[in-house]
């Protein structure tokens, strides 16, 4: 179980007892084991009085797969061939795997034959802690009512659960979301203002559970046109009079025979005697 000996798929404990007929259970604690954690084998319901429990890599009897055995009557533990220097097997014939790696066991019904050793193989699943997840998505700023958004929680992992919430909620049901099969992707297929979220992604598998730093998007609203309001004819006065215009009113006055000149705007409040021409126009 370490990098100089590759983990097979399977580890035997075999125990040696009188020829008695006994169901032989191995629990492993705990019993989602993740990477970097102590794993122990727990041997129960064990017959009679056994006087030698020994453990092996692989699902055979190989001498040269021996982990370690033990000898209950002297309690001596004697390290096997296939001994990583992180086993222990304790006096009730479980066995210890400090800093365990990827461990793949599985445990079936010991046959039980007279004066023959009963095996027991047995499964502990290796999981890796998961990293901590992140959300990348394809548009940050979409325009509301037009762009799509492909939300991807980061990074793909094996035998991992994804589940997403939106401002604390799960996911509304509707036309508008979609999630893949696998629940890592979730498609906004036309935003809106309410779409902002903040968005979150969470990653699970049976050691662990991890958290994203949440998302929000920046939907861009469509610019909005509007329709300036003429405002009513100013009627026009007699010449010499004076004319007050509102704010927001523009005065152009050019002789009615000579060319025009360059417009010469000025603001309301302000009064203008009138011209040959005179031009009112909205601001």
């Amino acid at each position: 179980i370490d990098q100089f000996l590759p983990l097979p798929p399977a580890s035997l404990l075999t125990v040696w007892t009188p020829p008695v007929t006994a169901k032989i259970t191995v629990e492993p604690e705990p019993p989602n084991a993740a990477e970097g954690q102590d794993v122990l084998l727990r041997v129960r319901d064990v017959p009679g009085s056994p006087f030698l429990y020994e453990w092996f890599r692989g699902s055979i009897l190989d001498s040269t797969q021996l982990i370690m055995s033990y000898k209950v009557e002297s309690q001596t533990s004697t390290p096997g061939h296939a001994h990583s220097g992180r086993e222990t097997v304790r006096a009730d014939g479980s066995l210890l795997i400090r800093n365990s790696s990827e461990v793949q066991l599985w445990w079936e019904e010991p046959s039980q034959q007279s004066g023959a050793p009963q095996g027991n193989v047995l499964s502990v699943p290796g999981t890796a802690v998961l990293p901590k997840p992140h959300i990348t998505s394809n548009n940050s700023d979409p325009v509301e009512h037009k762009d799509p958004v492909v939300l991807t929680c980061e990074p793909e992992t094996q035998d991992t659960t994804y589940l997403w919430s939106i401002r604390g909620q799960s996911p509304p049901d509707g036309a508008r979301l979609q999630l893949s099969p696998d629940n890592r992707t979730l498609t906004l297929l036309r935003v809106t203002r309410n779409d902002t979220g903040p968005y979150v992604c969470e990653t699970r598998n049976p050691a662990s559970a991890q958290r994203s730093d949440p998302l929000a998007l920046n939907v861009l609203c469509c610019p909005q046109i509007h329709t300036a309001r003429a405002r009513p004819r100013v009627p026009l006065r007699p010449k010499g009079t004076t004319l007050t215009l509102d704010p927001g009113l523009v005065v152009t006055s050019c002789p009615g025979k000579a060319r025009p000149a360059q417009p010469e705007p000025r603001r309301g409040g302000d009064g203008l005697p009138l011209g040959r021409g005179l031009g009112v126009h909205e601001l």
